[in-house]
């Protein structure tokens, strides 16, 4: 049946039943009664669960006459796939007796055909200002960027001229002026509220700090690989430290190395373990036993008091309660893969960066060379294929090689760290 003729029908049964006494659908036993949509809203080919009761028989669903794909039933629920062709509409249900009428499923906006990938203005690819690996708003407008093979950290305005913030260029540990200072192999960073950078000094084992003005300082490590806490400067020590997020005057600290999170209160100067015994696993609990392996990118929420975690190694997105000192597993089950659908059905192949918008959680996938985005308990392909490769246009053309950090504009939209293609991309509406 075409679409148009399909489309037809479904109004004339739409129209049937708005003429039932809804008290008789109600009452009579033989059919499904729909009570709600869990979630209400969301994007082509989500999982949607249609709660009720008399569902175990469901044969047949649509969402605004399109037909759906039945994963699952039960008495109380029904699981079914939303169809790439469908519209914002009423899910219908049907038993082999008669048909419910349910409530309407909003379609979201389908990202892979109505956002566009760009290379950030101004750049191509035979800039060679080295592969950027993590990105920040600046205050000022434009982004910092790290790019740990040149040992520095690099401003760029909303034009796409780059320029040096911090670093020699040459591998060193230098304090002092931005123009003197001398890092190796800066990866992570973050900005706080009054734009000073602090920077995950990666192969110096270091937490750094650049303050507005441009002075380098060194807040915490003491230059040989380790995992004691204590005094930041005297006792403190990391192995390649790979990103920062601050919040307030703590600063949490991913070290790969030591498959943990570490805490530098800024304020009394003291270096805390959050999350990690030292050796990589998979496990979540309570501080003393929770584990990590080769925690990456990190991202505070501030909204809820958590720590979002790359776990690269458990292809997996974790969740650190900052309040209660516990570790969860958001989605991954960890295997490698490029798997959508629900958290528990999703798979994901080395996250390596995390940005949140509200309750909305972004990742970087460097061996699966895309974006994806976790909300309303979903995980959706947000941009990018799978296949590595350099492409633009729509984002589920769009390709990437080995992307590692992203960033949100105050605009909204997503910039890229493509570190392969040695790029910065840009993911908008048109």
């Amino acid at each position: 049946m075409n679409q148009s003729l399909r489309a037809a029908c479904f109004g004339l049964l739409l129209f049937i039943l708005s003429c039932t006494d809804p008290d008789v659908l109600k009452e009579d036993p033989n059919l499904p009664q729909i009570i709600s949509l869990m979630p209400a809203e969301g994007y082509l080919g989500d999982s949607v669960g249609v709660l009720g009761s008399n569902l175990q028989n469901v044969d047949s669903a649509w969402v605004n006459g399109e037909p759906a794909v039945i994963l699952s039933t039960a008495d109380n629920s029904v699981k079914i796939i939303v169809p790439d062709s469908a519209t914002s509409g009423p899910v219908l249900l049907h038993n082999g007796i008669g048909y419910s009428l349910g409530p309407d499923f909003t379609v979201l906006f389908n990202p892979l055909t109505e956002l566009l990938v760009s290379t950030f203005p101004g750049l191509s690819p035979n800039d060679n200002f080295g592969p950027a690996f993590q990105i920040v708003p600046a205050p000022q407008g434009g982004f910092y960027f790290s790019a740990p093979e040149r040992n520095q950290i690099n401003y760029i305005t909303e034009k796409g001229e780059v320029s040096v913030y911090a670093g020699t260029g040459q591998a060193g540990w230098q304090d002092g002026k931005a123009n003197e200072a001398s890092f190796n192999g800066p990866s992570g960073i973050d900005i706080d509220k009054e734009g000073n950078l602090y920077v995950a000094d990666t192969y110096n084992s270091a937490i750094r700090k650049i303050a507005v003005g441009g002075l380098v300082s060194t807040l915490a490590g003491s230059g040989e690989s380790g995992f004691q806490n204590g005094f930041s400067l005297l006792e403190a020590s990391f192995d390649n430290p790979t990103d920062v997020a601050i919040d307030d005057q703590l600063l949490y600290i991913s070290e790969f190395g030591n498959h943990a999170i570490r805490i530098l209160n800024i304020a009394d100067q003291q270096v805390t373990t959050a999350i990690g015994t030292g050796e990589g696993g998979f496990q979540d609990g309570d501080a003393e036993v929770a584990m990590l392996n080769f925690p990456l990118g990190i991202y505070y929420k501030s909204n809820d008091n958590t720590l979002i975690i790359a776990d690269a190694l458990n292809h997996s997105i974790r969740s650190y309660d900052a309040e209660n000192g516990t570790l969860s597993t958001l989605t991954g089950n960890g295997e490698a893969g490029l798997v959508n659908g629900s958290l528990a059905e999703a798979q994901f192949s080395a996250p390596y960066d995390v940005i949140a918008d509200g309750d909305v959680i972004y990742v970087v996938e460097r061996t699966n060379h895309d974006v994806r985005r976790l909300s309303n308990g979903q995980v959706r392909t947000w941009a990018g294929t799978g296949e590595a490769g350099f492409q633009n246009g729509l984002a589920g053309q769009a390709k990437f090689y080995e992307p590692t950090g992203i960033a949100i504009d105050p605009d909204g939209a997503w910039y890229v760290c493509d570190y392969n293609n040695g790029l910065l991309r840009k993911i908008d509406r048109p």
